[in-house]
């Protein structure tokens, strides 16, 4: 099976990983627009909710991420002016 996977994001890593370990015989390729030593660094943001469906569904990923997660508590969401 190919797998081609477009946009190096977050997603996209996650996703091509993810496959590539549950078909190991998989061809997995990653197409990004960027060149390979381009970095914009990113941020991902988990609800708690999110976070339990990884430790449910790949603990092992879960496990070494958590650690380095950074939280804030004192955040306002404002959408078309609205809070």
């Amino acid at each position: 099976m190919r797998i081609a996977v477009v946009g190096g994001g977050p997603a996209g890593l996650y996703f091509a990983i993810l496959w590539k370990k549950r078909h190991p015989g998989a061809l997995v390729r990653v197409f990004e627009q960027n060149p390979p030593d381009a970095t914009f660094g990113f941020g991902v943001v988990f609800s708690d909710r999110a976070l339990e469906f990884l430790r449910e569904d790949d603990p092992e990923t879960h496990d070494l991420i958590t650690p380095e997660m950074e939280t804030w508590h004192d955040m306002t969401l404002v959408h078309r002016a609205r809070r």
